[in-house]
């Protein structure tokens, strides 16, 4: 084996003698004449084997596993802003209000308050502002909004 070759390379060209019933050590598929060697081949076709296998688990990529808590969210499209898991809102006296939970990129969340004027706003508009601009919750804050959600979890 070179090592100027791929490793995806290595495996198809492996895979193809396997298909032929080509192991290391034998000429076309023929087995060799020594029967002493016999015990030799063995071994010699358990480490093709093996190593076969090795070279398949480092081409095969298995997807990442999904990260993030695993709950539920609010539809982004509706929102514009991805990770929502729970919010309230206020509206009154012209003052749009919000609290909202929401999820972040490495398994944790954390919650954001905030308000603006409600002329011309929307409930939706209020969330993604809050999520954006909001100011962050303290985790016993966070905990006593959204009891239902993981507090180990949380992001300070």
């Amino acid at each position: 084996m070179t090592l100027d070759k791929a490793p995806e390379d290595v495996l198809r060209e492996e895979q193809e003698r396997e298909k032929d019933n080509e192991m290391p050590g034998t000429l076309g598929g023929e087995p060799m004449a020594d029967p002493m060697e016999g015990a030799e081949q063995a071994q010699a076709e358990a480490e093709y084997r093996r190593d076969v296998e090795r070279d398949r688990e480092m081409v095969t990529e298995e997807p990442a596993p999904a990260a993030g808590l695993g709950l539920r969210h609010y539809d982004a499209q509706e929102f514009g802003i991805e990770g929502i898991l729970n919010y309230n809102y206020w509206n009154c006296n012209g003052q749009a209000t919000a609290i909202v939970a929401k999820e972040g990129t490495v398994a944790d969340w954390a919650a954001y308050i905030g308000g603006m004027e409600s002329r011309n706003t929307s409930e939706e508009d209020c969330v993604r502002w809050v999520c954006r601009f909001g100011a962050k919750l303290s985790r016993n804050q966070a905990h006593r909004w959204f009891p239902q959600l993981p507090i180990g979890a949380y992001r300070e």
